[in-house]
């Protein structure tokens, strides 16, 4: 143990007073022996700083266990204004025994200035045993400024067993804020959380990827890898390679694509399937019909092409825009099963000429015929004066719509 007094001419960090003290001690009792050794110094300087530095080192040993113990304790303390300005502390414990064997090693550090504080801690642990070894590192941040309180955490860990290896990292972001009104106090807490996690065995590789926040639910990505499958979960899957594509907003892009089964796509209440050879296409939640593939009725030989209407269907229409600027189409030829503007129920309807090329029309009734000068059709009855052998007769011709239905043989 030692006192002592310097002087130093050259600033306000003159050492007034200076403590210094060792120790050494050791100790043997039935089935356990223990031994310190600590160190310690007290410093006040002429700025009215005072330093502060204390290290101890133990070890006890029993029978089934060896445990050591290091710390080092620094302090710095003003005498004057009565606060401590910066606080580091580091201490390390290592346990042996016969089934585990451990190390612990952990670090404050805090710094003290008028309004705000720091506080620094880093942890670090090894585990291990004879079926699992573990070990775990962490770091908490911790400042304190006005009426704000902020705390970084980070934190990794390794576990391992015989079937099974689980690697974690997080961070957490943490800032608390009260503010005084006349009313009471309100209080501001806002968290940011990530986190990500390796999982190994011998049947399956998952990794998880999580990330909260105060504003929002959390958000988790997921990837699990076994031998006969592999699923994604995620907000959000991209991709890139040579002959496909998919962006993080769905699009996906391929050069050929081979797909079994119902291919749906929607957009709210239009919709559209491809099954059984068929599409099927639903209006504003309606199911108007469907363009695919038939046989015919009693006759499964007898196949073809078919563009059916729903009874849900009000008509079926091919269509054509006049120009680019137009943004309707006009039916060219449409089967109306309702009344539908000036097409009537069941019937077919045409909205521009039709050229036959020499071809038959065959069973038809013919209705509001109308020449090209734009007159219609004469019906009535038309006199005629003929001579038959020797003699001349009176008779008629009947026209209906201008076609002649009746006349007399000659």
């Amino acid at each position: 143990m030692r006192f002592e007094r310097e002087i130093n001419i050259y600033g306000d960090e003159t050492v007034l007073k200076r403590f210094q003290a060792a120790e050494t001690s050791i100790s043997a009792v039935q089935g356990k022996i223990s031994a310190m050794i600590s160190e310690s110094e007290l410093t006040e300087l002429e700025n009215s700083n005072a330093t502060m530095y204390s290290k101890l080192a133990s070890a006890i040993m029993e029978i089934d266990a060896l445990t050591i113990n290091f710390s080092d304790l620094t302090t710095k303390y003003n005498t004057v204004s009565g606060q401590y300005s910066a606080l580091n502390s580091k201490v390390a414990t290592y346990k042996a025994s016969v089934d585990e064997l451990s190390a612990d090693i952990s670090s404050v550090q805090q710094n003290l200035s008028k309004n705000y504080s720091t506080t620094t801690q880093m942890n670090s642990a090894i585990n291990a045993k004879a079926n699992e070894i573990s070990a775990k590192i962490s770091s908490v941040e911790t400042t304190l400024k006005n009426n704000y309180s902020t705390t970084n955490e980070m934190n990794s860990a390794i576990n391992a067993k015989a079937n099974e290896i689980t690697t974690s990292v997080s961070s957490l972001y943490a800032r608390k804020s009260e503010i005084n009104i006349a009313n009471g106090k309100i209080n501001d807490l806002e968290i940011w959380k990530k986190s990500a996690e390796v999982k190994i065995t011998d049947s399956a590789i998952v990794s998880t990827v999580t990330e909260s926040s105060t504003y929002r639910n959390s958000v988790n990505s997921l990837i699990e890898q076994k031998a006969s499958s592999i699923r994604l979960k995620a907000d959000r899957i991209s991709w890139e390679s040579t002959y496909s594509s998919m962006t993080a907003n769905g699009t996906l892009t391929c050069r050929n694509a081979t797909i079994e089964g119902t291919i749906h796509s929607d957009n709210g209440d239009d919709e559209i399937y491809i099954r059984s050879a068929r599409l099927d296409f639903i209006r504003d939640g309606v199911d108007v019909g469907n363009i695919g593939t038939n046989i015919y009725y009693n006759n499964n030989a007898l196949k073809g092409l078919t563009f059916d209407l729903d009874h849900t269907g009000s008509y079926m229409a091919w269509g054509a825009k006049r120009s680019a600027s137009e943004s309707t189409f006009l039916m060219k030829w449409a089967y109306a099963s309702d009344d539908v503007g000036r097409y009537g129920a069941n019937t077919l309807n045409a909205g521009c000429d039709i050229d036959m090329h020499n071809y038959s029309i065959k069973n038809v009734w013919l209705s509001g015929i109308v020449a090209p000068n734009g007159y219609n059709g004469w019906t009535g009855e038309i006199p005629i004066y003929y001579k038959k052998g020797d003699s001349y007769y009176t008779s008629s011709i009947t026209v209906s719509n201008g076609i002649i239905t009746s006349a007399p043989r000659m």
